[in-house]
């Protein structure tokens, strides 16, 4: 998966991440001489410059400090225990509206991360550096797993969605050096959160490109009763990854599967993972489609690079395609792969809007 293109990643998460509808620096998705890391260093220095000129998520943090003038509320034990009054000074508690929070926090943390990485070239350090001016008065929170759960995006920073997500995915490559005080960053495509970025992107794409069909993840109830409500809790959850619904007459299930290799090898001949097929049989079994007589079709989706397969069978009464999308081509290649196996999954695929797309990145 290292041999994607860069500006292919950069397409992918634009679809992932529902960043189509708001402004990005557009010009790294188009050099490919850079590193993924690189390209999302500068992705984040552009949308940190950006939120400055928009204006610094604000919110009110507590603050308790000795002052002349009164503010919130007074803290008499601490006050006459450290003899403020002796200097016309109070201990005060309150709460002060301003930048240092942990959104902010967060932004400044990997900027510094960034910076101090020989993996990035001078010239983005000098980017980055531009960035962090932009928080020079903002400290950097101790990152952790947890910060990014914590720090939610919400109506009142919404423009921080972006920004947020690379440093999401910059904390998941960062690998400290012997030190522990600077970082190198791994290759995206090898990250564990990948398949995750991927289902999301195929998701994204066929809602955008299917605009007279329901398109989502859903949740599917198994054709089983446990004889006791602990039995019945101990049954799993089953979630799709893509489900495509065209009322209540067609639906076609789409499963993602990121692996490095396609297939299995078995003396010499290779095998279709019998897992995904398990998988898929479960979906088709327990859609409530296959209840009303609808016509319902399956397909396992499979990134590739330079490789490129479609084969179709009959699966139970339905039909299934398992099929590969070629992350290494040019993306107006991947764009017309994705809405090809709709098609010939029995759905009209939507009108192309990758020339729209293109317009907006340029």
């Amino acid at each position: 998966m290292s041999r994607i293109p860069v500006q292919n990643l950069y397409y992918l998460l634009s679809y992932a991440w529902d960043l189509l509808s708001e402004s990005a620096p557009a010009e790294v998705a188009m050099d490919d001489t850079r590193s993924a890391p690189e390209m999302l260093a500068l992705l984040l220095a552009g949308g940190v410059e950006a939120l400055g000129r928009r204006g610094l998520y604000r919110d009110y943090q507590g603050r308790v400090e000795e002052t002349s003038r009164l503010r919130g509320k007074i803290d008499f034990m601490t006050s006459v225990r450290r003899l403020t009054h002796l200097e016309a000074r109070l201990v005060c508690d309150f709460d002060e509206l301003g930048t240092d929070n942990l959104v902010n926090g967060i932004l400044r943390a990997t900027l510094d991360r960034l910076l101090a990485s020989e993996s990035i070239s001078r010239e983005i350090r000098m980017r980055l550096k531009e960035a962090a001016g932009v928080l020079r008065d903002v400290p950097a929170a101790h990152l952790r797993r947890g910060c990014f759960q914590r720090a939610k995006v919400t109506r009142h920073h919404r423009a921080y969605r972006m920004a947020l997500s690379v440093c999401e995915m910059l904390y998941e490559l960062a690998q400290p050096d012997a030190s522990g005080r600077a970082y190198h960053f791994a290759d995206p495509w090898a990250d564990k959160g990948m398949p995750r970025v991927f289902e999301t992107f195929v998701r994204n794409f066929l809602s955008r490109h299917l605009p007279g069909a329901a398109v989502g993840a859903r949740r599917l109830s198994w054709d089983a009763r446990g004889d006791t409500e602990e039995a019945q809790a101990l049954l799993p959850g089953m979630v799709t990854d893509v489900t495509i619904e065209w009322g209540d007459e067609r639906c076609v299930v789409l499963d993602c599967k990121f692996y490095e290799n396609s297939f299995t090898e078995r003396f010499d001949q290779m095998r279709l993972k019998s897992e995904n097929l398990y998988q898929m049989a479960a979906y088709l079994h327990h859609h409530p489609l296959r209840a009303k007589g609808g016509t319902m079709h399956g397909v396992l989706l499979y990134p590739t690079v330079e490789a490129d397969f479609l084969h179709e069978y009959d699966f139970m009464g339905h039909r299934l395609m398992i099929a590969s999308v070629d992350l290494g081509q040019r993306w107006q290649g991947i764009h017309e792969r994705l809405l090809e196996i709709v098609r010939r999954s029995g759905l009209k695929a939507g009108g192309s809007t990758h020339g729209a797309f293109q317009q907006q990145l340029s």
